[in-house]
């Protein structure tokens, strides 16, 4: 595997094998779906049905809990496609998708599938194929804030030898929605921020209370300290 390759060789660090950023927009793993059938009416209401079924033995709130202590879903790692679905392409001013129903990014789906895998120091990756480019995507937990914010080094490979780097800030939390004429309740990771360190950033990132400080900055300052609410 591609992503195993750059991150298991011994004796190098994490951050000393990201390449320098291309500079230009890139994609993040969207899936083909050019062959897929799309449901009829009666598909809908019958996995509308299963759907329902489904979360009625889901305990949200044991598995909110369980996602703020340990980054798992029912003892699988958070799924770091879900993660990276939240960067937005490097030309694109403003975020686009800022929020994702966890329930819905299980490995198995079309739009987040891949091979995921834990690796040294609490990486988590997932690789897989589109279009005969093996792409990945990965995350590493840095701390969580005392407003629950979690804090992740992410590292994003659209195909080819780019890696982006950056720090995302994520907080989960529950709501509901209408599905097919049902209220369904769900589980949401939220968007709070994000870095983009830039390729070869080996700097030092430290949490204390609601407040993030990286040194040096990753745009050449000495430091940068945000104040999250």
């Amino acid at each position: 595997m591609v992503c195993r390759q750059f991150f298991r060789k011994p004796g190098v660090k994490l951050i000393s094998i990201i390449g320098a950023i291309a500079i230009g927009c890139f994609a993040i793993g969207i899936q083909n779906q050019a062959s897929a059938t799309l449901p009829t009416p009666e598909d809908r209401s019958a996995l509308s049905s299963e759907s329902i079924a489904y979360t009625e033995i889901l305990d949200y709130g044991a598995a909110l809990e369980e996602l703020q202590r340990s980054l798992t879903f029912r003892g699988e790692p958070l799924n770091p496609r879900a993660v990276a679905a939240l960067i937005p392409w490097l030309s694109d001013t403003l975020p686009g998708a800022i929020a994702v129903d966890l329930e819905g990014t299980v490995a198995d789906t079309n739009q987040f599938g891949g091979e995921v895998y834990p690796l040294e120091e609490g990486r988590i990756f997932a690789e897989w194929t589109d279009a005969g480019d093996s792409k990945f995507v990965g995350y590493q937990p840095v701390g969580r804030l005392d407003n629950g914010v979690h804090v992740l080094r992410v590292w994003i490979n659209t195909g080819g030898s780019g890696i982006f780097p950056f720090l995302m800030l994520v907080s989960f939390d529950l709501d509901t929605e209408i599905d097919n004429g049902y209220v369904r309740q769900r589980l949401v990771m939220t968007r709070r921020g994000e870095f983009a360190l830039g390729g070869g950033y080996d700097g030092d990132i430290t949490l204390s209370g609601n407040t993030l400080m990286l040194t040096p900055a990753p745009h050449g300052e000495a430091s940068q300290t945000v104040q999250l609410e």
